[in-house]
């Protein structure tokens, strides 16, 4: 799974973020972060589970699933609303895994909603 990082310029500003969930461990072999990216492997030798987040005003996730020689890569894309209130220290996008399970998604900002009254997160997808 690759997550795209915020490359928004902000001179000394913060532009991105990252959260990691208790049991998480920042050192996990299966995690890799750079300037603009964040890997997220599972492994089913691997049963620890692990959580990582983060805002991008314009998501986009892709897991890749490679196996006896066929590759398939599903796509998500969502947009996120800057200066928005968002869940989990301003997450929009989280990926959660263990040995059995690799989730990735998108969180909409938090709003209140009136009675008889609808909110719409939209996310597209794509499999290729």
């Amino acid at each position: 799974m690759t997550f795209s990082l915020s490359k928004e310029e902000t001179g000394f500003l913060p532009n991105r973020n990252i959260v990691w969930w208790p049991y998480s461990k920042t050192d996990d072999k299966r995690i890799r972060v750079d300037n603009y990216n964040i890997w997220a492997n599972s492994d089913i030798r691997e049963p620890n589970p692990c959580k990582i987040g983060a805002y991008n005003s314009n998501i986009v996730i892709k897991y890749t699933l490679e196996e006896n020689g066929k590759k398939a890569v599903f796509v998500k894309k969502a947009l996120g609303e800057d200066g928005k209130n968002y869940p989990d220290f301003h997450c929009n996008f989280e990926c959660y895994f263990n040995d059995k399970i690799h989730e990735i998604e998108t969180l909409s900002c938090i709003k209140e909603v009136e009675n008889d009254n609808e909110l719409e997160h939209i996310e597209y997808w794509e499999i290729y």
